[in-house]
């Protein structure tokens, strides 16, 4: 961030600072450097705006209307572009350490949601919400939520780019650590992914088993063909009695995407299949089952380097 830069408090006031925080503007002999952005007068300016409290004691059933005790609305109504790093902020948290001590603790931006009431329920809390309220143009990139270091020449023992700390002496449900919510019914998305790890040198870690329910079940006739779906990793095949001949096709390599590089199916067959034939379009396979049966399963894993499935037993 290049100095000299510009954040607003709401739409009324604005401050600037260098770097360091020192004030660049004081007029008005204000210790703060607050001074009206415009010459138009927006409303009354509040020089304390370190702490704000809004008791509210509705007397009738409150409407669908927002109440909020501080409020940051950045205007952008200019031709003015910027370049590098800069760029735009409604809001900025700094928390700096200059001094000699040693903090246990420093936090940048804290929210924090009480519920202090025991015959209170709230139907619903968020202790923060990142909503995108409207986009009629055109965004890049969009990060609702970017956790980053730019810069470190010092030590950072271990860093929690995304951490979950949970105290409780009462009752919690479910608790979820991340939640990826069902989105099939949402037009318009050309590709999900719940979770990609565009790093190969840092593997997933889990002391626990991880459970994948994208299961698929048919039940066949003979001759028929079985395709299975993209995102399927185990197939049950339960027949009504032995099958002559049965196909399984499986996802084209055009389907399989970066998120698929790795595909394995698992599949499963509850009668017997006298001759079996998978398929894969544009790919080839280094081994293929020419039959199956309840005795035990097999496995088709996708291997992208050399374009090819490879079978192994379940």
């Amino acid at each position: 961030m290049t100095a000299p830069y510009r954040w607003k408090y709401g739409q009324r006031v604005a401050k600037w600072a260098d770097e360091n925080g020192t004030a660049l503007l004081r007029p008005n002999g204000l210790s703060n450097a607050i001074y009206t952005d415009t010459s138009t007068t927006l409303g009354l300016v509040n020089s304390n705006l370190h702490y704000k409290a809004l008791t509210y004691t509705p007397s009738v059933t409150p409407d669908q209307s927002i109440r909020f005790t501080a409020m940051n609305l950045f205007y952008y109504d200019t031709a003015e572009n910027t370049s590098g790093a800069g760029h735009y902020a409604a809001a900025l948290s700094w928390y700096k350490n200059i001094g000699t001590g040693n903090p246990n603790y420093a936090i940048g931006h804290e929210s924090r949601l009480d519920n202090e009431n025991a015959s209170a329920t709230i139907t619903a809390a968020c202790a923060q919400d990142n909503v995108i309220g409207s986009n009629a143009g055109t965004i890049g990139t969009l990060t609702v939520s970017q956790d980053r270091i730019v810069s470190n020449t010092g030590t950072i023992t271990l860093a929690l780019m995304n951490s979950i700390s949970v105290t409780n002496t009462g009752t919690i449900g479910t608790l979820y650590g991340a939640y990826f919510p069902d989105l099939s019914a949402v037009t318009g998305i050309t590709t999900r992914y719940a979770y990609v790890n565009a790093d190969a040198g840092a593997p997933i870690k889990s002391i626990a088993p991880v459970y994948a329910e994208c299961d698929q079940r048919a039940s066949p006739t003979a001759g028929q063909t079985v395709t299975v779906d993209l995102h399927t990793d185990t197939l049950y095949l339960t027949p009504a009695g032995t099958l002559a001949t049965l196909t399984i096709a499986l996802p084209a390599v055009a389907s399989l995407g970066a998120g698929f590089k790795g595909k394995q199916v698992e599949v499963h067959t509850s009668q017997t299949i006298t001759t079996l034939t998978v398929t894969s379009a544009g790919a080839a396979f280094v081994i293929a089952p020419a039959t199956a049966g309840p005795a035990k399963g097999f496995v088709l894993k996708y291997d992208s380097v050399n374009n090819a499935w490879w079978c192994k037993s379940a």
